[in-house]
């Protein structure tokens, strides 16, 4: 009888972790611009469609994020969309993808590029979109990090990440926005304590693993990063663990090239040779999603850096601004003559113009150390699928 009853007892201890990997849940991708560009994490219209189709034909749908929330999935083959940054490709994508696929994206928007950069969609956009039924969500306002260390260094800024782009985009759009797609995919204890005071009920990470439903955490909210090397491992991933066929998931993983590795420029700095600071702010920090690397002149340098304004506390007519945050007040007890007042405009050019050098120091730097771990991860995923196919 003992040998029956135990015989029962690891039957059902087998069997509880077949039934715990078959609960509800959804799988989130994480995409950047749609459009034909050298850098990771752009993928092209044609590779983007591609990914849409793959999941259909294996029986994947696709959900929206209130669908998420109100607990209505069923099953495990389900799918959410989000898309970062609000580069203007997304527009494009939307009516000729993803709508007529039935897909409603999340949009993760910072406002401090809407409507002022070339790359970024404007505000009469997102108020369509969001028409459409796209989901929007914040993602900071300058899409700075939202760590221990960065709140310690900079709490003004910090705080305007949080408060200040959901104070824009409900005055901008009429909504309310209740969801952070953490910049970098980076929170800490200090951002999930001012989330929670703003008023955030959600928040998506980069941790790459399926979601349960109903949520138990709405502030970690996992997602898979869709970039170059790594996007046919990953949909062969979900196909393999819904159940889909190895001969399935290898049809998805195949590809008629190898993975495109962006080679390093002559002279690059590299997390041997740049300053100390930036480089533990990348060891600490995770990730960086850039513009595509190109070479830039002195005088397109100086250029863009005084077109770039949203770092410098400046808005347009209209839009809420931070009346706290002075980067560079003005002399208040000295008048000052004509003289001195250009030596000031040009110190604070000079600030602006070194502020925007060490930012983009720190994204062609974050860019190349993630380009090689994807192409890592990518290369370990197919060596893991060859061996699986040798023993199978």
């Amino acid at each position: 009888m003992k040998k029956i009853i135990l015989a029962i007892a690891l039957t059902a201890a087998m069997l509880m972790p077949a039934v715990s990997e078959q609960a509800d849940g959804f799988y989130v991708l994480c995409y950047h611009a749609i459009k034909e560009k050298k850098d990771p994490y752009s993928l092209s219209p044609e590779i983007f469609k591609k990914n849409i189709e793959q999941l259909q034909q294996n029986g994947f749908t696709f959900v929206t994020f209130d669908d998420v929330k109100s607990g209505r999935i069923r099953g495990i083959k389900n799918v959410l969309v989000t898309i970062d940054d609000g580069n203007e490709s997304v527009w494009d994508a939307y009516f000729k993808i993803m709508k007529p696929a039935g897909i409603k994206p999340v949009l993760g928007i910072y406002p401090a590029v809407i409507g002022k950069m070339k790359y970024a969609m404007t505000w009469e956009q997102l108020e369509k979109l969001r028409d459409e039924g796209c989901y929007i969500a914040a993602h900071g306002y300058n899409h700075m990090y939202l760590s221990s260390k960065y709140y310690k260094e900079n709490i003004v800024q910090f705080k305007k990440e949080i408060y200040l782009s959901k104070k824009i985009l409900e005055k901008k759009l009429g909504i309310t926005i209740d969801t952070m797609i953490y910049p970098f995919g980076v929170h800490s204890d200090e951002s999930l304590a001012m989330l929670k005071d703003a008023g955030y009920k959600y928040g998506f990470t980069l941790d790459q693993k399926r979601a349960a439903v109903p949520l138990t955490d709405g502030f970690h909210i996992p997602r898979y990063m869709m970039t170059k090397p790594a996007h046919k491992n990953i949909i062969a991933r979900f196909v393999k663990n819904t159940g889909g066929s190895e001969v399935a998931a290898a049809a998805v993983s195949s590809s008629d090239r190898k993975p495109e590795i962006i080679q390093p420029d002559k002279g690059r700095v590299t997390i041997k040779n740049y300053p100390v600071r930036l480089k533990k702010l990348v060891i600490n920090d995770i990730i960086f999603m850039p513009e595509a690397r190109t070479t830039v002149t002195k005088k397109q340098h100086k250029k863009a850096s005084n077109s770039i304004k949203p770092l410098s506390g400046t808005s347009k007519k209209g839009e809420v601004k931070d009346k706290k945050i002075k980067y560079f007040p003005a002399r208040e007890n000295k008048k000052m003559t004509g003289g001195e007042s250009k030596i000031r405009d040009k110190k604070h050019s000079f600030l602006r113009d070194v502020r925007q050098f060490y930012l983009g120091l720190l994204q062609r730097s974050s860019n190349f150390i993630f380009s090689l771990k994807q192409t890592a991860l990518a290369k370990l995923e197919q060596v893991k699928q060859k061996t699986a196919e040798l023993f199978s």
